[in-house]
This record gives structure tokens, C-alpha cells and sequence, in this order.
């Protein structure tokens, strides 16, 4: 898949704080975001497929198991991770848009983290960098909204503004979504873009029946490169309290090269 070339500094914002307990007994050790989904980690494939289409400003906010994902962030050089105390195990609140920090000076993508989706979806969204966007499939959001930089402001200040009211449990997507409401946006409809939300463990069966690599027609291999050095005492460990053999996610789970094909069929069968 070819890179995306931009000539602006688009920003993505991944919401990974989250351990869904319909994904349970995988969520009791690990986050949704490093749930496996054909051999690689949900939050493995956003950043792959964020980075080959030209996204290179990458924010990862965690809560839940916060030292797995922050471990699973350091291979990426784009990748910054954010702590959020304040976490909620099911959907994200407005204390983690207060976690992910100040918007970028680009088109702001904020992202669910249980979602996998292809390229196509990010060069449709960064053709449309001067519009604020909430990406559908017919009348339902998927949990992808792009927002100008001036948008982004003002949303940002506005949250901040109902944590300092005591709006504590609101949730941020549909934050966003009213927000957007007030501003002249646009919805991007799927289409044809593959994409796929991971939130039970019968989504997961049926994709783990997918295996084949539809550029070529053949199994995806497993890949074989070294495994990265993992520093286990890092800081954000030691913060958290965490043990290095518990804060440490599997090296399946992170670290893989950035070439790996995106599951488009595993996809298709999620998607449907």
C-alpha cells in the first residue's frame, strides 16, 4: 500500500481506554485495544494503517491496563501515549478528550479504539481536511470524526468546560457528536471503505475464520523479525504500580512491523 502524502500536519486521537467486559476473559488481562485480531492487536492496526496514509501526529489516551498500551505505543517514533486516571472501562468520558492535550494545527481524527478500518477511509478523510466530519454507515456514526483545527478549539475548551460543571460522566462521542450539531459539517458515508468495531466476543469468533491475504490470495504469513527490547521498569509502570510481568503485553500483541497487509476480508465479515 503506497504512502499518502500531506502537505498539512493532521493529528489522530485513538481513545484506548477502555477493557469491554463483553470481551471478557481477554479483557480481564488485557485493554480492547490490544485484543488480538488476526495475530496483531487492534491498536497495531489503527497505528499501521494511520502511518501509511500519511498520518504521522498519532495520540493514544489509556486508562485501563495503561502500562500495556503506553508498552505497546513505544515501538512507533509518531506514537505519543497520555494517562488517563479518570477512566472509564466501557466508553470513554470527557476526561479523556482533557487527557489526549491541546488539538493540532491540522485536521484532528478522533477514533474509538476498538475499530479497525482501511486505508481508503483515512484518504477519504484527509481529502476532506477543511471540513469537519462525522464518519456514518447510513444514519449510525462509526466513532471517527475529523475536525478543523478551529473546531477542534472550540470543542476542547467546551469539554473542559463541563468537567469544570461537574459533567464528569459524559460521554465523549456523543459530546461530539452534539457539538457538531452547532457547527456546519459534513458526514462522510463508509461506502465502500472496509471497516470493522470489535466489541463482543462473537465479532472476534467470526473474524478469526478469516486468514487469507487478499492481495496476493495466499495465508499471511507470520512474521518472523526480531522481537523489540522492551525496557519492563519503565516510568510509566512504576507509576501505575504495575509489575513488569503484568504490565507487560505479550510480543505477539505489539511491536510487528509496520508492513503488515490489513485484514480487509476479516473486515468484510465484521462489517457485515
Amino acid at each position: 500500500m503506497k504512502d499518502h502524502e500531506t502537505s498539512f500536519n493532521s493529528r489522530a486521537v485513538i481513545f484506548a481506554e477502555g477493557g469491554d467486559p463483553r470481551l471478557r476473559p481477554l479483557t480481564d488481562h488485557l485493554p480492547t485495544s490490544l485484543v488480538p485480531v488476526g495475530g496483531t492487536s487492534i491498536l497495531d492496526h489503527q497505528v499501521r494503517t494511520l502511518l501509511r496514509h500519511g498520518v504521522t501526529d498519532i495520540t493514544v489516551v489509556g486508562g485501563y491496563r495503561a502500562a500495556q498500551v503506553e508498552q505497546a505505543c513505544r515501538p512507533y517514533a509518531a506514537v505519543g501515549f497520555r494517562f488517563n486516571p479518570h477512566f472509564s472501562k466501557t466508553e470513554p468520558g470527557l476526561t479523556a478528550l482533557q487527557a489526549c492535550g491541546l488539538p493540532g494545527g491540522g485536521p484532528n481524527i478522533f477514533l474509538r479504539g476498538d475499530l479497525i478500518f482501511d486505508g481508503d477511509l483515512v484518504d477519504r478523510i484527509l481529502k476532506q481536511a477543511g471540513h469537519d466530519l462525522v464518519v456514518q454507515e447510513g444514519d449510525r456514526p462509526i466513532g471517527v470524526y475529523s475536525l478543523t483545527p478551529e473546531t477542534a478549539q472550540e470543542v476542547f475548551t467546551r469539554g473542559i468546560e463541563a468537567l469544570a460543571a461537574g459533567k464528569t460522566e459524559q460521554e465523549i462521542f456523543p459530546f461530539l457528536e452534539n457539538q457538531l450539531a452547532g457547527f456546519p459539517h459534513e458526514i462522510l458515508e463508509v461506502g465502500d471503505s472496509l471497516w470493522a468495531r470489535v466489541s463482543t466476543m462473537e465479532d472476534l469468533a467470526r473474524a478469526l475464520k478469516i486468514h487469507k491475504n487478499p492481495e496476493d490470495g495466499r495465508r499471511t504469513p507470520r512474521e518472523t523479525g526480531p522481537r523489540p527490547k522492551v525496557n519492563r521498569s519503565a516510568p510509566m509502570a512504576e507509576q501505575l504500580g504495575v509489575s513488569s510481568k503484568e504490565g507487560s503485553p505479550k510480543p505477539a500483541l505489539a511491536g510487528k512491523s509496520a508492513s503488515s497487509p490489513l485484514a480487509r476480508p476479516l473486515l468484510k465479515v465484521l462489517h457485515n
